[in-house]
């Protein structure tokens, strides 16, 4: 007899790892954060036998922020990690210090693929390599998009106390030149003049508002009295590595186009849909701020007229911004089988979102639908019917997997009845069989109670088969797809452009544009749960629909 033999896949054990640890701000770096993080990941690595392995002593501890900029210590990490020979692990404390969103996870995903990387989180105890479940894939994107949402809440209360102050004329951050941050008599934050700088700036305006001066003039005799930088250098690459350095000529353009040394400055504020809560545009406005100013509003109008002469830049620009996200991206097809483009119009000062089909059918006669007309759609149809109080969806969740609990103990008890029929049925066989042996039956009527006995068998298993093992990696998916369902409402309404793509893809299938009108799918187990409008039934919907919440992928 021929004998089979089974592959062994060998898998590269991980030996080596580098040490992530990161806070966002230096304010944080002066804490022991960094040091705590330090301290936590060399001590996992010395218990999982893993040898740290960097350029130089702590590269990948830094101070950098998860959403601003280029992540540039981040790129450094991965780019040493590629150039290695071995797999190596990244060890981090926590989710939030690798990443607070979705940017990096195409390169991490792809060097999972690759085998060429573990991810150890300490904190959630949660290990990602190549072999990893969709589970533990589903943790990872689910603790990135609570990290995201806790951002977003953080930002949120941010610029809500950021508006107070604006209104209340307060400065916010970094005092401008000319002022000193200072603390008055209640320990409150505010400005006072720089009894050094201050003089030097009212000079420089009345030098220029007499029209015989030009920017280079006045620059010149400023630095004469000493007109230097407030702070001192803090690059330790340059030559005047802390000392204060000589003010540039295009800052004196700023001091004199700069509206707050007569008592008024620029920020930034917000329009607010009145149906969505939510910004539409942002713009700049002038407001009265609550210090002492340095020069009168008459000499500040008169320099402004002078630069405008000289064909001078004003002191607001307008800036464009590219790699715009978007919410409904890859998403939609048009009814000719094209994807739906989305892109950005400005009409009358306002950005709009619109969906566009590129045509390649001749025929296709499909306009520009804007954006907001179809998440407002989706709204309707599907968002505002599952709005659940976090009071009900603890209470669901409680019930259904109590009725899940119910059921595994009463399938239990039914497989044990069929199986034990089974087992009798093959009991009739052997004697059957037996029977033929010793020809107490001939064969015509063995054939005919063996395929009879075969049948009743088949019956059973497919019986058996009805009454599904709950385990618990099928009780966890339950558990997601509720939470996924009574969540995805409230998430909607905070989630960024990427993040609203990401649940959509999630959540619907085959969505085919026709006109302004949006047709869809809504994917398996979702569309059981979102039909049934009485919660308290949606225990029942996952019992009935236990093959789909197992074969699910959150």
């Amino acid at each position: 007899m021929r004998k089979k033999y089974q592959r062994v896949i060998e898998i590269e054990k991980c030996q080596q790892a580098v040490m992530l640890a990161r806070v966002s701000s230096r304010k944080q770096e002066r804490g022991a954060s960094l040091d705590a993080q330090v301290e936590s990941i060399q001590a996992y690595c010395h218990r999982n036998d893993l040898t740290i392995v960097e350029p130089t002593p702590k590269a990948f501890v830094f101070t950098e922020s998860s959403t601003r900029g280029g992540r540039k210590k981040f790129n450094e990490m991965i780019d040493f990690i590629e150039h290695q020979k071995r797999k190596t692990a990244i060890v981090v404390h926590t989710l939030d210090r690798l990443q607070r969103g979705f940017g990096e996870c195409e390169k991490i995903k792809e060097l999972l693929k690759a085998d060429k990387i573990e991810v150890h989180f300490i904190q959630e105890a949660l290990i990602l390599d190549k072999f990893s479940s969709d589970d533990d894939f589903t943790r990872y994107d689910f603790g990135i998009l609570s990290a995201k949402l806790y951002l977003t809440s953080m930002n949120r209360n941010v610029r809500r106390s950021q508006k107070h102050n604006r209104e209340a004329g307060l400065w916010q951050g970094l005092a401008p030149i000319g002022y000193l941050n200072a603390k008055d008599e209640r320990k409150r934050a505010t400005l006072i003049l720089d009894p050094e700088r201050s003089p030097i700036i009212k000079q420089i305006f009345e030098e220029y508002a007499t029209g015989d001066h030009s920017i280079q003039s006045v620059w010149k005799s400023a630095l004469d009295k000493g007109f230097t930088s407030k702070e001192p250098n803090y690059n330790p690459r340059s030559k005047n590595f802390g000392k204060r350095c000589p003010v540039s000529k295009n800052k004196i353009h700023d001091i004199l186009t700069n509206p707050f040394y007569y008592g008024c400055m620029y920020v930034a504020d917000e329009e607010i849909d009145e149906k969505t809560k939510k910004p539409i545009k942002t713009f700049y406005k002038k407001i009265q701020h609550a210090y002492e100013p340095i020069i009168s509003k008459e000499l500040f109008d008169k320099v402004q007229t002078i630069l405008k002469s000289k064909n001078k830049e004003n002191f607001c620009k307008e800036q464009k911004y590219a790699g715009i996200p978007f919410s409904l991206r890859g998403l939609i097809k048009c009814e000719c089988g094209c994807m739906m483009t989305p892109e950005r119009h400005k009409k009358k000062g306002n950005i709009y979102t619109y969906l566009r089909c590129p045509h390649r059918n001749k025929d296709c006669k499909q306009y520009l639908v804007p954006e907001e007309t179809i998440l407002n759609q989706l709204n309707q149809e599907i968002f505002q019917k599952i709005r659940i109080s976090p009071t009900m969806h603890e209470l669901l969740k409680t019930s259904i997997i109590q009725s899940l609990e119910d059921e595994k103990k009463i399938n239990a008890n039914v497989r044990k009845k069929i199986t034990d029929e089974i087992f009798m049925v093959d009991s009739r066989l052997e004697r059957l069989w037996e029977s033929y042996l010793d020809r107490v039956i001939d064969k015509p009527k063995y054939e005919a109670e063996k395929e009879k006995y075969l049948t009743q068998k088949r019956e059973l298993e497919e019986k058996a088969n009805k009454y599904t093992d709950i385990t618990k990696e099928l009780k966890e998916n339950v558990e997601k797809a509720i939470n996924f369902v009574a969540d995805v409402s409230n998430l909607m309404e905070v989630a960024s452009p990427d993040d609203k793509n990401m649940l959509l893809k999630r959540l619907l299938d085959n969505c085919v544009l026709h006109g302004d009108t949006l047709t869809y799918e809504i994917k398996a187990p979702f569309d059981k749960l979102i039909s049934c409008h009485n919660y308290k039934q949606w225990s029942n919907v996952a019992l009935d629909n236990l093959d789909e919440f197992e074969q699910i992928k959150l």
